[in-house]
């Protein structure tokens, strides 16, 4: 039994109603979606990787489905943004706040940067923004050798925060992020 706990595999599958991107273990039966619900029996299940650890596999989850939960979380950042004129103080907050809810372990530097471009942020403000909240606790910037923005990742410790005109907000949780059709009542 000890052999079966100590080397488990893990499998990256999708769901097969929604296509949230998953991991599960491979002595996993079944298994419960996060975002719709929807009970999953694992062996009928279609598994696109697999991966020998959990960080490994959270990695890989993260990497299949970053690009559209970022774009759909985007998408709806700008309309409200171009609905409803905010300073540049609440964009960066609320851009925060979705970059978090897809990376809720630590935030790549470059991937603000590109995204706060996309909402007509400066780089330099931004710059100036997070080496405040560095300052100030609320952001810690990764400790490793490398000098190179490309490779800073941020943390945020304390969610949700405000510090001056910024607030930074707790994310959504995906199933409240998805806007549900109606359904007329019978």
């Amino acid at each position: 039994m000890n052999y079966r706990r100590n080397c488990k595999i893990y499998l990256i599958v999708k769901c097969t109603k929604c296509g949230t991107v998953q991991y599960v273990s491979q002595y996993q039966k079944s298994r419960k979606c996060p975002r719709c619900g929807t009970h999953l029996k694992v062996q009928t299940l279609k598994v696109f990787a697999k991966a020998e650890s959990v960080k490994e596999a959270s990695d890989l989850v993260r990497s299949m489905k970053t690009p559209s939960e970022i774009g759909q979380r985007l998408a709806r950042l700008k309309s409200e943004t171009s609905s409803n004129m905010t300073n540049k103080y609440n964009l960066l907050g609320n851009l925060i706040t979705e970059l978090i809810a897809v990376f809720p372990n630590a935030i790549p530097f470059q991937m603000l940067i590109s995204k706060g471009a996309e909402l007509g942020l400066e780089d330099d403000f931004i710059l100036k923004t997070i080496d405040h909240l560095n300052h100030q606790g609320l952001v810690l910037k990764n400790q490793d050798n490398t000098n190179f923005q490309s490779h800073l990742i941020l943390k945020f410790p304390n969610i949700p925060f405000t510090e001056g005109k910024l607030h930074v907000a707790r994310p959504l949780p995906n199933a409240q992020f998805r806007k549900k059709k109606w359904k007329p009542t019978k």
